[in-house]
């Protein structure tokens, strides 16, 4: 058996991270990964059958008291995996790792893009049904709309963004790398200034399209609304509101439009891209190596 230890490290966008790199992990190990109950609520929002059926998870009962083998991966660790293949680290089982190649990070790669589509492949009824709701009342019922996720992470994200990233690591053939906004403190795929939204959707000859925000609830949306923008609140007005956590289906309506705009430091950004790679929809920008 496998498990995670210590606290709960990061939320769910990280928390899903950790989940995946365990079942990479305890499939080398062919054991079975019993995730800690606090990671439990990230699968709340899907049926999860297709998923246990292609791993090896025990999501109920926790490690039998007859286990013979107990794998123990702290919760830092499960995040950045790499930990596992230092020196001093993780003993007795780091020797018994693949080595940390291309190869070995392909197969991870993979095991990414399988978990998330077993999830994304069967969100619960009452997110599917708030997220129809929505793009059938209004985004003109269908997907011919530009998602984007508008994040400000606690007050930090532009700080983050402008220190582990330069303009040249963007193509201006995906966003407008020449507006003011980059000479600014508020990094624009941080802030997502309407203006910068509407000249990324001129460069895809999309902008007659209508705009969803997925939004984390920090800084101000009405400059938005006035260009007729669409937030997840409109939920408010339909009997849906209380069923749902409007979280998921952000990331429901996000998936589906023609054109998804993201934040390229963001584990909410990188699920929803996940997705939308296996279905083949264009997500802007993606950084080589992110």
């Amino acid at each position: 058996f496998m498990i995670i230890t210590e606290y709960q490290f990061g939320r769910s966008g990280n928390n899903l991270i950790e989940f995946t790199h365990l079942l990479w992990l305890s499939r080398k190990y062919n054991a079975t990964f019993v995730p800690p109950t606090w990671m439990l609520d990230i699968l709340n929002p899907f049926n999860t059958s297709i998923l246990e059926s292609s791993y090896c998870i025990q999501l109920n009962g926790g490690v039998p008291k007859d286990a013979s083998v107990v794998i123990e991966v702290t919760s830092e660790d499960s995040f950045f995996l790499p930990n596992l293949w230092k020196v001093n680290n993780w003993n007795p089982y780091r020797t018994s790792l693949p080595p940390l190649n291309t190869a070995t990070i392909e197969e991870i790669s993979l095991i990414f893009l399988k978990v998330y589509a077993a999830l994304w492949s069967s969100p619960i009824k009452s997110v599917v049904a708030a997220g129809e709701w929505i793009i059938a009342h209004h985004l003109d019922n269908n997907f011919r709309y530009t998602s984007v996720h508008k994040r400000q992470m606690e007050g930090g994200c532009s700080k983050l963004l402008f220190e582990c990233s330069k303009t040249s690591d963007f193509s201006a053939h995906e966003i407008p790398i020449g507006r003011p906004e980059w000479n600014s403190k508020s990094h624009p795929l941080c802030d997502m200034p309407y203006d910068f939204i509407y000249d990324t959707q001129v460069i895809h000859h999309r902008n007659n399209s209508k705009i969803f925000i997925a939004f984390d609830g920090r800084g101000e949306s009405e400059s938005y609304r006035q260009h007729g923008v669409i937030f997840s609140d409109v939920l408010q007005k339909s009997n849906r509101k209380s069923m749902v956590d409007t979280k998921y289906v952000d990331m429901f309506v996000a998936i589906h439009g023609d054109l998804f705009i993201l934040n390229p430091r963001s584990t909410f950004s990188w699920e929803i891209y996940l997705v939308r790679l296996c279905l083949g929809l264009y997500s802007v920008p993606v950084v080589r190596n992110n």
